[in-house]
């Protein structure tokens, strides 16, 4: 685009950058360039997108709601100046800038830099600043485009790291099945189940009958013919694996642009599984000592009395006097509460094959 630019405004190059304020200074914080500038890049920095650069002396705040100006412009009042960036320009083996500049928020303003050719020193004409005043629209919805999309890149980006703590197995796909994103529990599950596997980007069942059945509750949840999907595959050894179907729309409060309402949510977990509570979460959320937390982990997990006395070699007696403690700190009645309380809370947890 910039290339094109170039050719079009018959400018030696094109440069677009968003410089940084301050109370005293101003400072280039990203920058793009067209060929030229890119394989030249070193030795016009060097000479133009320098702090000392008389650029970047202007005192902050010069820029209007929009600007467009030239070297010539903003320093031919000040001979000094426009001498220091004619002898910068001519290093750099550029001719006189002009440029178009307008602010996009926390003191900072996004400008189009544009420089002639070797030795040519002309102002910015008459047809040039219509030209750069017809662009500038075009630049300033490009702005808040690539803000938009940053800002949901950022969102995206925060759900998909935030969801790595979420116990529950969660997949994105279309109709199709094809698997656009999960989130770790998601793949916890696949590993831990033979029942049902990503395979080639889609989930695909190990029986044909049971593939048609999740295919034809995916499809009907797609095209509106059901609210949810609801899917139970049972194994051979008697282990299941339970899949809930849902529009996307229904699962995050809106339809993602371009799915067509045919994205999908499917929720995995297998019941038969045991979880693995992290012992450091559960002694700080519920105030236990480590030994507390290990037991109440076990515990929350399927272990019984016996059996976590007996991994952690000490007498059921004692094992019973800690759970009496913990029952006590957690303020419930029973075994079965401790267990559902801790269901409940945010702690981490992993997920064990049946």
């Amino acid at each position: 685009m910039l290339d094109a630019l170039c050719s079009a405004l018959s400018v030696r190059s094109a440069v677009v950058q968003i410089v940084q304020e301050s109370a005293s200074s101003s400072w280039e914080a990203w920058t793009s360039r067209d060929s030229h500038s890119t394989r030249h890049a070193e030795r016009h920095d060097s000479c133009l997108n320098r702090p000392d650069s008389p650029r970047f002396q202007l005192l902050p705040g010069h820029v209007p709601h929009v600007e467009i100006s030239s070297d010539q412009r903003s320093f031919g009042t000040r001979p000094d100046l426009i001498d220091d960036l004619r002898g910068r320009t001519d290093r750099a083996g550029l001719g006189i800038g002009l440029w178009a500049s307008f602010p996009i928020g926390g003191d900072r303003t996004f400008s189009l830099i544009l420089h002639r050719h070797p030795g040519d020193m002309r102002d910015l004409t008459d047809e040039e600043e219509r030209d750069l005043t017809r662009l500038l629209p075009h630049l300033q919805q490009a702005v808040r485009l690539n803000a938009r999309i940053g800002s949901l890149q950022r969102r995206a980006d925060t759900l998909g790291a935030v969801s790595s703590h979420v116990h529950a197995g969660l997949l994105l796909c279309d109709a199709d099945l094809t698997v656009d994103w999960c989130n770790a529990a998601a793949i916890e599950v696949l590993a831990c189940t033979s029942l049902i596997a990503r395979v080639a980007g889609r989930l695909r069942c190990a029986r044909s009958h049971d593939g048609e059945r999740l295919r034809d509750a995916a499809q009907a949840v797609a095209r509106g013919a059901a609210r949810v999907g609801r899917v139970v595959l049972i194994g051979d050894d008697g282990a299941s694996l339970h899949l809930r179907i849902v529009p996307t729309a229904d699962a995050v409060g809106t339809s993602p642009a371009g799915t067509d309402g045919a994205a999908l949510a499917v929720m995995l977990s297998l019941p038969d599984s045991r979880m693995q509570f992290d012992v450091d979460d559960v002694a700080a959320l519920f105030d236990l000592s480590p030994a507390e937390a290990r037991l109440t982990s076990a515990l929350a997990g399927g272990a019984s009395i016996t059996e976590y006395a007996a991994t952690r070699g000490i007498a059921t007696g004692t094992a019973r006097v800690q759970l009496n403690r913990i029952l006590s700190k957690t303020g419930t009645q029973r075994q079965a509460d401790l267990v559902r309380v801790v269901h409940g809370s945010p702690a981490r947890r992993s997920i064990t094959a049946p």
